[in-house]
């Protein structure tokens, strides 16, 4: 997705942006941020010419109903290093303080009943072909299952190209995904059946599609809309959900990751020497981050002699 700049920050933004990929981030941090600040800027203060105290105090109103305070966290904090360059640049911008940018908040995953799965599926499998969503009664049903099945993260699996799936192996590349790391994910018989016969169909409609998941118009499907299908899908299900809101596609990856613990403990493997090769195959950066999914199991298995729990760290989990 492209993002146009139109404030009169938009120069500076542009280059803040470059420097910060030159120092090898991702642009994708920070390019949604900033152009949602730059909007905000033109619509709010169109006569500031510069970051002042005021405007950042409206900039770090919570958007109630709207976002999480961990959402809040983290889009301050862009602006506020984003100030500071300018400050850099001998530009004058006002810097939020540290007290004002807060801490995240450790979210609590949503871990999903089977019937609740079961549900979910037979509403995506279902779901009418619709000529403002081309392909999704095609897409949808895959693409779903490779989150649950495969624990992708969901900016991962709509950047799959389609020369990144080996079907012969049963594989799947994922490039220079969180931190900049590879990894080959390897999937189940049943799934690869699955994509082949995907793979077979989608071609007949979209013979020169440079994603696996490719997009009527060319290019990639976007994180808003998967969450848009994600959401269609829920409702089908008639599920009344906590505090009225329906579970995000990164939940898919949490159910994925608990889901094999808790199959290791069933069969009286050592989860903690196992852990290691899930944390690798879900891309982590830290075992730590892999750790707190024993955290998640249900207490019914909490109680497995087969671990010695009270020596699992407590590990607050923040978006991995």
């Amino acid at each position: 997705m492209s993002y146009e700049y139109k404030s009169c920050f938009a120069y500076d933004i542009q280059a803040y942006i470059s420097l910060r990929c030159s120092l090898g981030y991702s642009r994708s941090t920070y390019e949604k941020t900033l152009c949602q600040f730059d909007r905000f800027c033109r619509e709010n203060y169109p006569d500031e010419k510069a970051i002042t105290q005021k405007v950042t105090e409206h900039w770090c109103c919570l958007r109630e109903g709207k976002e999480h305070e961990n959402g809040l966290h983290r889009r301050i904090l862009i602006v506020r290093n984003f100030a500071r360059y300018l400050n850099a640049m001998g530009k004058p911008a006002y810097v939020i303080p540290d007290a004002i940018t807060g801490k995240d908040v450790p979210f609590v995953p949503y871990i999903f009943t089977d019937e609740e799965i079961r549900l979910f599926f037979k509403a995506a499998d279902t779901l009418p072909a619709n000529p403002c969503a081309r392909n999704r009664e095609l897409v949808l049903p895959v693409l779903f299952r490779m989150l649950f099945c495969c624990g992708f993260r969901p900016q991962e699996v709509l950047r799959i190209r389609r020369g990144h799936v080996d079907l012969t192996a049963g594989t799947i590349y994922i490039e220079d995904s969180k931190v900049h790391k590879d990894r080959v994910v390897a999937m189940s018989d049943e799934l690869t059946g699955l994509c082949a016969r995907y793979d077979s169909l989608i071609q007949l409609r979209l013979p020169d599609r440079e994603y696996f998941f490719g997009h009527p118009k060319g290019g990639s499907y976007g994180i808003q809309w998967l969450q848009q299908q994600s959401r269609r899908c829920w409702r089908e299900t008639g599920i009344s959900f906590r505090n009225g809101r329906f579970p995000r596609n990164y939940e898919w990856r949490h159910n994925f990751a608990t889901r094999v613990i808790m199959g290791w403990l069933g069969q009286g493997e050592d989860v903690y020497a196992l852990l290691p090769y899930l944390s690798a195959y879900m891309g982590h950066s830290d075992l730590g981050d892999t750790l707190y999914y024993v955290r998640l199991v249900p207490e019914k298995l909490s109680g497995s002699g087969r671990m010695d729990w009270d020596c699992i760290p407590e590990v607050p989990y923040y978006e991995d």
